[in-house]
């Protein structure tokens, strides 16, 4: 007769095994080839500027288009080179409802703006309060047509508008 308690005859379970060939990977914020160029140590703090970028699922060769035009026009057409450093680069839901994740997320991630490709379908004006949202937050935000981002005059505005950000501060 066994007389241990009812808990102790119920044993534990036990978790399934993983084979060592499969390793869990943990999805990282910054997809491969969006990470953007290595910056320099003797680039000083005032021609860095932290970004992060968010776009519609899929349009990651969209956003790595993107993202080359911008590093490469930032460094050799403007008089002083801005280094666009992307702290982070995510697929997203673009939305009005997704304002307040990418602000608390580009904050989280050290950014001092944030860019989002808009899907071909989605018009600025639609997403015109997320500027205003990101300004009373502390931050700029750019919002970029997915059919512009060949457009040389997309980038002249950009730089503009980054210059004057890095000025600023």
């Amino acid at each position: 007769m066994d007389f241990r308690s009812p808990a102790a005859l119920i044993a534990e379970p036990t978790p399934p095994s993983v084979p060592e060939s499969v390793s869990p990977t943990v999805p990282s914020a910054i997809p491969l080839g969006l990470e953007g160029p290595v910056i320099g140590e003797d680039v000083p703090e005032e021609q860095i500027l932290k970004a992060a970028v968010f776009f519609s699922v899929g349009a990651d060769a969209v956003t790595r288009k993107f993202l080359n035009s911008m590093t490469e026009i930032a460094q050799k057409k403007a008089k002083k080179p801005i280094y666009v450093k992307t702290v982070l680069a995510q697929a997203s839901t673009v939305s009005v409802e997704s304002v307040t994740e990418w602000i608390w997320t580009t904050k989280s991630a050290g950014g001092e703006c944030f860019f989002v490709i808009l899907p071909p379908e989605m018009l600025p004006d639609f997403m015109e309060s997320t500027i205003s949202d990101a300004r009373q937050a502390g931050l700029h935000c750019f919002l970029v047509p997915q059919g512009e981002i060949v457009s040389r005059l997309l980038y002249v505005d950009l730089m503009v508008e980054l210059m004057l950000i890095k000025r600023k501060k």
